[in-house]
């Protein structure tokens, strides 16, 4: 709770919220808040599994707008001088120039080069841009007739579709192979049957779930429903996370506007003092 503030590099480069000017304006807003570093300017459950993912979701937002950012205002034009004309309005001068020299430097330009490789080199990307596999899953289930939870080969199909018109940067063919694969499988004679998706993409890493989505494990699977991971499981999993984000958001929004306006009342007396003071 308190690396933003002790642990973090603080070098200039613009690596976490704490880094941007609305972070600062808050805290110069709100200095008695600030103070205490362990204070959240997040709403995070109390749960540890439901805060892990949305501390995970929060990481992940802030590397997607980074990565926009970049892609808009940076790869889109050959120089800085275009870059800093065409800068984007909404972000502030100082922290967009931190942006702009970070990017710049050689052993920052070589790691996303290199980055941008082994994305090209992975097969059988998904196609659901931001959509989380959770609403897939729910909309795959509210299309069944019998609501049933979709298996892992149809989630597969799902989250690989393309739409005509749309340019990807791999080919469609290994992933059609795999999908009729799966569609056909048979286990072969005197062996017990297994997942189809797992008989055609092999075993998955310990402690990974795939076609769940970030920030869900087997082991978070495990904790919750008591040894299984099911795709019920999963259902049950992501209800009991957003019933709790639901019910901590309320309350500690509540908190947070009573200490605000707590703050704001000390605030407005200790002014109306001083205005007392100086026409005495």
């Amino acid at each position: 709770m308190t690396w933003h503030d002790e642990g973090r590099p603080k070098d200039g480069n613009l690596r976490h919220p704490a880094d941007g000017q609305s972070w600062k304006d808050f805290d110069s807003l709100y200095p008695d808040f600030a103070k205490e570093t362990r204070n959240t300017k997040y709403i995070l459950p109390e749960s540890d599994a439901a805060k892990a993912w949305v501390l995970r979701s929060i990481g992940a937002a802030w590397r997607g707008y980074k990565c926009r950012i970049k892609k808009k205002h940076f790869y889109k034009f050959k120089d800085n001088k275009t870059r800093w004309k065409k800068r984007p309005k909404n972000i502030p001068e100082n922290d967009f120039l931190d942006l702009l020299s970070y990017w710049n430097k050689k052993e920052v330009m070589n790691q996303c080069l290199q980055k941008r490789n082994a994305r090209k080199a992975q097969k059988n990307m998904h196609t659901t841009g931001p959509k989380s596999f959770a609403r897939i899953r729910e909309e795959m289930m509210n299309e069944n007739p019998n609501r049933e939870q979709p298996d892992s080969a149809q989630v597969f199909e799902r989250t690989r579709a393309r739409k005509i018109g749309n340019v990807y940067c791999d080919t469609y063919d290994d992933t059609t192979k795999k999908i009729e694969l799966m569609k056909t499988y048979q286990p072969p004679e005197g062996m017990t049957a297994v997942d189809p998706f797992v008989a055609v993409m092999g075993k998955e890493h310990d402690g990974h779930c795939r076609l769940y989505g970030k920030g869900v494990t087997k082991t978070l699977l495990r904790k919750v429903n008591g040894g299984d991971t099911s795709s019920e499981a999963g259902k049950r999993q992501l209800a009991v996370m957003r019933k709790e984000i639901e019910e901590d958001n309320e309350r500690k929004k509540a908190e947070m506007r009573k200490e605000l306006e707590e703050d704001n009342e000390r605030k407005r007396a200790e002014m109306l003092k001083e205005i007392e003071e100086e026409h005495q």
